[in-house]
């Protein structure tokens, strides 16, 4: 790859923007908004179900080894800055630098940024497993400090 992380990022959601924001113009920022969120969120959805059946998550110690494994591959400290904390029954995911939020801020994009990724994390975990959860009360992308995960697994 002969560009940085950052202008791959770029590359890929630069034109989605625009193309959202021709979209507000027509439709309206309301209707623009839902269409990307339900289509974003029927593809995670689907992502999660395909994980799921190709990592055998069964139980929440199956979830943990997963994203042990896909947080730790080469593309995510490229990405992500994070911390990983866990507990029997609950996983705390704390991302204190995020690629994607200081783009689509750049982009002055950011309510299009957390309806294209940071909402979809809902739509990925219940599809992932019926006894995930997850709560978060704070999102990079929304100007927060940090985003919170807390996956938990419900019996």
């Amino acid at each position: 790859m002969d560009s940085t992380y950052e202008q791959h990022v770029r590359e890929i959601f630069a034109p989605r923007v625009q193309l959202a924001r021709e979209f507000e113009k027509i439709l309206g920022k309301e209707k623009t908004h839902e269409i990307i969120k339900n289509m974003c969120e029927r593809d995670e959805a689907q992502s999660a179900r395909q994980t799921r059946e190709k990592e055998h998550i069964e139980s929440f110690q199956d979830l943990i080894v997963w994203m042990k494994k896909n947080y730790g591959s080469p593309y995510w400290p490229h990405v992500l800055t994070y911390t990983l904390e866990e507990a029997p029954q609950g996983y705390w995911f704390t991302c204190t630098e995020c690629l994607y939020a200081k783009i689509f801020r750049d982009l002055n994009a950011a309510d299009l940024g957390y309806i294209m990724l940071c909402n979809t994390d809902f739509a990925w975990t219940s599809a992932c497993h019926p006894k995930l959860r997850l709560k978060r009360t704070k999102t990079l992308m929304q100007g927060d400090e940090c985003c919170d995960f807390n996956f938990y697994w419900e019996e």
